[in-house]
């Protein structure tokens, strides 16, 4: 009963409490934000460098072990993070 409760009539003129069952949604949220703040770093890392150098680290990256090539695949660049990362670099001066 500490999820809540709610009390009902039922058949026999009795009233009963129903405790509530709060069913498990997916954190959307915490996703959203998470990805958010990856794209965020990754724009932020590709602001400080310019193309050739982060273009050098990612092949670097790409010839390592299996997790190296996954952070690779991830940090190839795309068309959002080009945006921020525009941003950041007109702001920056």
């Amino acid at each position: 009963m500490s999820g809540g409760y709610s009390l009902r009539l039922n058949k026999q003129n009795l009233i009963v409490a129903q405790p509530h069952f709060n069913a498990l949604a997916f954190p959307w949220k915490a996703l959203f934000v998470s990805a958010l703040i990856a794209l965020v770093l990754k724009a932020y890392i590709m602001a400080a460098m310019d193309a050739p150098t982060y273009a050098g680290k990612l092949d670097t990256l790409s010839q390592g072990h299996m997790l190296e090539q996954a952070g690779a695949w991830v940090m190839q660049p795309d068309p959002a993070t080009n945006a921020v990362a525009r941003v950041m670099r007109m702001m920056h001066g």
